[in-house]
C-alpha cells in the first residue's frame, strides 16, 4: 500500500499547491479510476500510468488492489454499528463497441460493474451515471457528471465511488462543544465550534513527527482511523507538509508518546465538499498520453477504436464531515473516454490552526481520504 499512499500524497500536494482554502480528496478513488484505465491501456499510455501510480506489477494485477480493501462483511458491520468502507467501480460503455475479453474478465474478477449506456442521449447517460453515484455514495456525492461531457462521440466512462464512515471509539460530548478561537493565519483568527475531550485512558494516540504533532482517532470497531497533523505554532502547514511522506505516515506508531499524562483534545467540527477537474493535475504529475488523441487503449477496446480514442476529462468530488459522534466521507471519480509534547506532563492537542488530516484503513494502512483545514467552517457545498 506504500506506493498507493505515495501517489495519493503527491496528488494531494499538487492540488493543495494549486488552490487556497480547505481541501478534501480521496486519493484511492482517483487511483481506482486510473488503475482501470491502466489495465486497458498498452504501450506508452500504459507505461506512463504505471509510472505515476508507482506500480511495478502487471497492470491486470493492479486491479486486484481495488478488491483487497473492502470485505463482504461491510453491510453486516454497519448493521452492528461498525464502520463502513466501500470502493465500487463501474464502466459505462457504448453497446456498439466491443470490449476485449481479457479486460472484462480481469475487471469481473474484482467486481467492476459493466453497464451498456446510450451516450447518444447525453441527458439519459448523465442521469444513469449520477443516479448510480448518488446511490452508492448514500447521497454524499451528487451531480458529478454533465450531459455536456458527452458532446464528442463517447465510447465509455469509468466511475469510482469510495465511502468511509465510522463512529469514534471514544466520542466527544456534545455539551463540551463550544465556540473557540482558530488562528487561520499569523494575524487573523475566528471563533468556530470546537469539540473537547479530556482522556486519561489514552484511547487515542498522540505523537510527534519533527515539527508536526499528530492525533490518531480510531473508530469503535478499530477498522478505520482518522489522523490529524498539526504543525508547531509559528510554522505554516505548507512548510510542515514538505517533510510528511508515505514513509513517515507508515511509522506513526513509532512516534506515539506512550508515557504521557492526561490527554486534552480540542478539535474543530467541520464539513466540506470539493469538486476538482483533475485532468490538469494529473498532467502535472506526468500523465499525458491518455488525454491525447490516439491514446493506446488496445487492451480494453477492439482494434477499430484502440488507437483513435482518448480520455476527454477527469473529475473528482469529495465530501467529509467530522462531528462529536464520528465522521462520514465520500468521494467519486469520473472520466469519459471519447473517440479522436513532555514526559509525564499533560499533552494538549489543540487544533486551533490549519492542519492536515487523513482517513486510513487500519488493516492495510491505505490512505482513503486526505485533506487540509485552513478555516473550519461548515460548508454545504
Amino acid at each position: 500500500m506504500k506506493s498507493i499512499n505515495s501517489f495519493g500524497l503527491g496528488l494531494y500536494k499538487q492540488i493543495a499547491d494549486s488552490r487556497d482554502g480547505n481541501v478534501i480528496i480521496s486519493p484511492f478513488s482517483v487511483y481506482s479510476m486510473l488503475a482501470i484505465f491502466a489495465a486497458g491501456a498498452d504501450g506508452n499510455t500504459q507505461d506512463e500510468l504505471l509510472t505515476v501510480l508507482q506500480c511495478n506489477v502487471d497492470a491486470n494485477e493492479l486491479l486486484d488492489s481495488l478488491k483487497s480493501v473492502v470485505t463482504p462483511s461491510d453491510s453486516a458491520n454497519k448493521a452492528k454499528g461498525g464502520s463502513t468502507l466501500v470502493n465500487k467501480n463501474a464502466v459505462w460503455f457504448n453497446p456498439d463497441i466491443r470490449l476485449r475479453k481479457k479486460f472484462t474478465e480481469s475487471a469481473d474478477r474484482v467486481g467492476i460493474q459493466f453497464s451498456p449506456t446510450n451516450f447518444s442521449n447525453p441527458i439519459d447517460a448523465e442521469t444513469a451515471i449520477d443516479s448510480w453515484i448518488t446511490e452508492v455514495s448514500r447521497g454524499l456525492i451528487t451531480d458529478i457528471s454533465n450531459s455536456g461531457d458527452f458532446t464528442l462521440p463517447t465510447l465509455l466512462t469509468v466511475t469510482n465511488v469510495t465511502l468511509a464512515n465510522g463512529s469514534w471509539l471514544n466520542p466527544f460530548g456534545e455539551k463540551e462543544t463550544a465556540l473557540r478561537v482558530f488562528y487561520d493565519s499569523d494575524t487573523t483568527s475566528m471563533h468556530v465550534p470546537t469539540m473537547y475531550k479530556q482522556d486519561s485512558q489514552h484511547m487515542y494516540a498522540i505523537g510527534k513527527l519533527d515539527s508536526i504533532m499528530f492525533l490518531v482517532m480510531s473508530t469503535s470497531d478499530y477498522r478505520l482511523s482518522m489522523s490529524f497533523f498539526l504543525p508547531d505554532s509559528g510554522k505554516s502547514l505548507a512548510s510542515a507538509m514538505t517533510d510528511l511522506g508515505a514513509d513517515a505516515l507508515g511509522a506513526l506508531q513509532d512516534s506515539v508518546i506512550r508515557d504521557s499524562g492526561i490527554q486534552q483534545i480540542y478539535l474543530p467540527k467541520f464539513k466540506l465538499r470539493n469538486t476538482f477537474e483533475v485532468k490538469p493535475i494529473l498532467r502535472e504529475l506526468g500523465i499525458n498520453e491518455m488525454f491525447k488523441s490516439g491514446a493506446d487503449f488496445s487492451n480494453m477496446l477492439s482494434r477499430n477504436y484502440s488507437n483513435s480514442s482518448f480520455v476527454s476529462l477527469a473529475r473528482h468530488a469529495a465530501v467529509v464531515s467530522v462531528h462529536e459522534r464520528g465522521f462520514e466521507a465520500g468521494a467519486a471519480s469520473y472520466a469519459p473516454m471519447v473517440v479522436s509534547a513532555y514526559r509525564g506532563q499533560p499533552i494538549i492537542f489543540n487544533a486551533n490552526r490549519p492542519f492536515f488530516f487523513t482517513i486510513v484503513d487500519n488493516s492495510t494502512g491505505l490512505i482513503l481520504f486526505c485533506g487540509r483545514i485552513m478555516r473550519p467552517v461548515i460548508e454545504n457545498e
